[in-house]
């Protein structure tokens, strides 16, 4: 699937859109990009106008030094919303992309609609990487050398993938060439540890209980990056939340499990528009 650019607040930000009808708008995880939503974008694009975007500093899409907080992502996502005339939408992240979709609709409840959240972050449960310690200055170092060196990197990045999924056997070659291509992109590194640093779980944590928009959680059984309970907190915080937790599944069910979450996906938000 071919995307296009579109600037939004000066810097180009990548997409792709599919389908027509109410608009959906999928928000990826780190260091994610519109990739993970490959086996998502068609099938929803059969009953719904269908937005991916690269987040700023990742995928296709500029890479600038500066902010890169929850609140910087979702303002992206507002710019976003008003650069293609699209006055709301159903939000739907990923991990990280979770935060940003939650972070939305707390601070611009007039943009979400619906949130559909697909082991998402939410409370503090451990950091990424050590911050300020030398053991985060040598990960970063390492981040920054991996394009130099593509055998260790494509090891590395099957690790990572053999982390996120339950099932190791659905790792294709294709995704690790694809994943090797991202983080040879100048920039990707810095805004990688960027928004690791600007993430404040904290104040998403504390804030989600105001959430009032309908929200499908989705989870795999076995995701060993983001706990189960973050999952079943969201749902009890979340006032009418609809819990769905998929067996024999890692972190990224869009992309494991991606017929039942798609399926899972459009009968939430059919009820909802309908």
């Amino acid at each position: 699937m071919k995307g296009q650019y579109i600037k939004v607040n000066g810097l180009e930000t990548y997409y792709i859109t599919q389908g027509k009808g109410y608009p959906l708008i999928l928000i990826h995880g780190l260091p994610g990009s519109t990739y993970t939503w490959r086996n998502s974008i068609l099938p929803l694009a059969q009953h719904f106008q269908v937005y991916a975007l690269d987040l700023k500093g990742f995928g296709y899409s500029d890479k600038p030094a500066g902010n890169y907080s929850l609140l910087a992502h979702a303002e992206l996502i507002k710019d976003f919303m008003e650069g293609l005339n699209i006055p709301s939408a159903a939000l739907i992240g990923s991990s990280y992309g979770g935060g940003v979709g939650m972070t939305m609709a707390l601070k611009y409840p007039e943009r979400a609609n619906q949130l559909v959240l697909i082991g998402s972050i939410g409370y503090p449960f451990g950091r990424w990487i050590v911050d300020l310690s030398w053991l985060n200055q040598l990960q970063e170092l390492a981040f920054y050398a991996l394009p130099f060196i593509p055998p260790l990197a494509k090891l590395l990045i099957r690790k990572a993938y053999e982390m996120a999924y339950y099932d190791p056997a659905l790792i294709s070659k294709e995704m690790i060439e694809e994943g090797y291509r991202l983080i040879c992109l100048k920039g990707v590194a810095g805004s990688y540890f960027a928004t690791v640093r600007g993430l404040d779980e904290q104040w998403l944590g504390e804030n989600i209980k105001y959430l009032t928009k309908p929200t499908l959680i989705i989870a795999g059984a076995d995701d060993k990056m983001v706990p189960r309970w973050v999952a079943e907190r969201l749902h009890s915080e979340i006032k009418g939340s609809r819990l769905e937790i998929i067996p024999q599944c890692g972190h990224i069910p869009q992309e494991e499990k991606p017929l039942i979450t798609n399926n899972l996906i459009i009968e939430f938000l059919q009820r909802q528009t309908s």
